[in-house]
């Protein structure tokens, strides 16, 4: 009897613990989600010039980033290329989403 209650006290100690780090993580993974979410407008309406205007000053500074390295040098972006779709070529989309189809030979045709 003795032995079973030392068994159910160790593994609701166990239990607890994970209880307590998987809490934690839920709350990191809630605050990065949250985080993301920036808010644009505090009150009143939104013309569309001024969104446009937002839109344009963010991403100015996004192609600030990736233009420059940490160091000043060419960033990893600008040294790969553009992205494209290895099937067709063409940016705007990747191969899993591209609407070109590729017909597969008879390699795998094996009757």
């Amino acid at each position: 009897m003795a032995k079973g209650m030392q068994v159910m006290a160790h593994q609701m100690t166990l239990m607890r613990e994970e209880l307590h780090t998987l809490r934690e993580a839920n709350q990191a993974l809630a605050k990065r989600r949250r985080a993301k979410r920036s808010r644009v407008q505090l009150g009143g309406a939104l013309t569309i010039k001024e969104s446009q205007a937002l839109r344009d000053e963010k991403d100015k500074g996004k192609r600030l980033a990736t233009e420059e390295g940490e160091n000043g040098g060419p960033s990893k972006r600008k040294a790969m290329g553009d992205r494209h779709c290895r099937n067709c070529g063409k940016a705007g989309h990747n191969s899993r989403t591209c609407g070109v189809v590729i017909e597969l030979g008879s390699e795998l045709d094996s009757d």
